[in-house]
């Protein structure tokens, strides 16, 4: 399943079996390719997070993997189902939840209005229980069910966009940068409690997102995505202190910030890097 040559950890056996996985996925635009030979996965009660530098193929995996995209090769599985190429619609009625970087939020509604809206589908009663789930999952949305959601905060509105979702009890979750725009302890705050909550409900969580450590630190274990293939495949902090990790994102855990290593990173990776980017603080 894995590519070979691609550094791992002896610790991937322990893991629990992949609920939502790709293999060997490839995809693009026009003919192009921008991944290839893509092989990941998440278990139920993991958090998955796939990083790397700007322009690494992540936003083209998520679309891939959802059917936004065409995948050119490869399979996306879902408990073992083949799930390659159908729309995120359909996905969703398998149990696969996508949360994009938008806040993807009825914005003149409620709070209340916005879950019911994520659970159009169910009866009345079953409504009424599966957001008493989301209240117990997200506590901090009770006081605010009344409240339309353009006056909320922007954490809050990502935890109703979340909330949502969850309504019709997803198995696999798939969130695209959760924390884009918000402040650097409200991402913190989201990550170590609201995602660590779904995954510990028993939940797959893929977690894509930009601030590499606030991510890994959250996550059960890391993917590392450069020039659309991964690189490295590790527990997480093996990826913060792993020279081949250094090499692309240009800090390892506790080390001060090296400027030469992000310019070698953006020599390394050509025109597709932004050699920027870096570990958040």
């Amino acid at each position: 399943m894995r590519k070979c040559g691609m550094p791992t950890s002896s610790a991937e056996s322990g893991r629990p079996p992949h609920l939502l996985e790709v293999r060997d996925l490839a995809g693009g635009y026009g003919g192009s390719r921008i991944i290839s030979g893509v092989t990941l996965g998440v278990g139920r009660g993991e958090i998955a997070a796939i990083v790397g530098p700007n322009g690494a193929g992540k936003s083209t995996l998520i679309k891939a993997l959802l059917g936004v995209i065409p995948a050119i090769e490869g399979v996306v599985l879902h408990d073992g189902d083949d799930v390659t190429n159908l729309r995120t619609d359909e996905l969703a009625r398998r149990g696969i939840a996508y949360v994009p970087q938008s806040r993807n939020v009825f914005a003149t509604l409620n709070v209340e209005e916005n879950l019911k809206m994520g659970g159009y589908l169910l009866n009345k009663k079953d409504v009424g229980d599966r957001i008493a789930e989301v209240l117990a999952t997200f506590p901090i949305l009770t006081p605010l069910m009344r409240r339309s959601v353009h006056k909320l905060s922007g954490g809050e509105q990502k935890l109703v966009a979340v909330g949502r979702v969850m309504m019709m009890r997803p198995s696999a979750y798939v969130l695209d940068e959760p924390t884009s725009g918000l402040a650097e302890q409200l991402s913190k705050q989201l990550l170590e409690e609201h995602v660590a909550r779904i995954a510990e409900s028993g939940s797959a969580v893929l977690l894509v997102e930009q601030k590499v450590r606030a991510a890994l630190e959250t996550s059960s274990w890391g993917y590392l995505l450069v020039s659309g293939s991964v690189k490295m495949s590790a527990p997480p902090q093996e990826m913060l202190t792993s020279s081949v990790a250094e090499m692309f994102l240009g800090q390892t855990a506790g080390d001060a910030q090296d400027p030469g290593l992000k310019q070698t990173a953006g020599v390394q990776l050509g025109a597709e890097v932004s050699p920027s980017f870096e570990l958040d603080k």
